[in-house]
């Protein structure tokens, strides 16, 4: 391959991920003496699950609110910038969230194994069934689909009432998570910011194939 041929692919993977992947959109929902509340919807632009493939992939957001002098009051799915491993979240997998409280909370979607003993497996040969599965899924995919025995939405996302459903229909592509920040006595102006990071594999994820 030559050099115009390296230029027009990057350039056409740059169009997917930026265009073609994934859409967000942030919003102060409500605000009290105490705290703000905020909305962030994801939208899946791809034709199939997000992240896909090889189930070691997974994508996370990180979410924070800093004053405007730069002090940070909050922040949500902060990671070692080193190993880029994730704060807070669980030893064995976090689960999915509805509404994020805490900075030990961050939403990560992801599909998570486990083997005929309920025991949780990064090995494919070892995998029986999922027990979390909230990867989004793409627009009109509902739980009549036809291969939804092979991709099924599994864990605390079954139970979310805004995941993969808008308005009460099923197969929107959308998740919607709140933020509950506390904000005590901060009179500065707030600056809220949310970004979807996406790993092909996690550190977490190899620890059982080194072992």
């Amino acid at each position: 391959a030559n050099e115009e041929q390296f230029e027009e692919t990057i350039q056409k993977t740059l169009h997917m991920l930026q265009q073609r992947t994934l859409e967000a959109e942030l919003q102060l929902a409500e605000q009290t003496e105490n705290e703000a509340i905020f909305e962030l919807e994801l939208r899946n632009l791809a034709g199939h699950k997000f992240p896909s493939g090889y189930p070691s992939r997974r994508a996370f957001v990180e979410f924070f609110v800093a004053t405007e002098s730069g002090d940070t009051l909050f922040h949500s799915g902060a990671f070692d910038t080193v190993n880029f491993e994730l704060y807070g979240q669980n030893p064995d997998y976090e689960p999915h969230y509805d509404t994020i409280v805490s900075e030990e909370q961050v939403q990560i979607y992801e599909l998570v194994m486990s083997d005929v003993n309920d025991d949780l497996t990064t090995v494919l040969l070892r995998a029986k069934q999922p027990i979390k599965d909230n990867r989004l899924p793409p627009v009109g995919f509902t739980q009549n689909h036809p291969a939804y025995d092979t991709t099924l939405v599994a864990g605390a996302a079954l139970t979310d009432p805004n995941f993969n459903v808008e308005n009460g229909a099923e197969g929107s592509g959308s998740d919607r998570i709140t933020f509950v920040v506390p904000v005590g006595d901060a009179t500065q102006l707030l600056l809220a910011t949310a970004r979807v990071w996406y790993q092909p594999v996690p550190p977490k994820w190899n620890q059982e194939l080194f072992a």
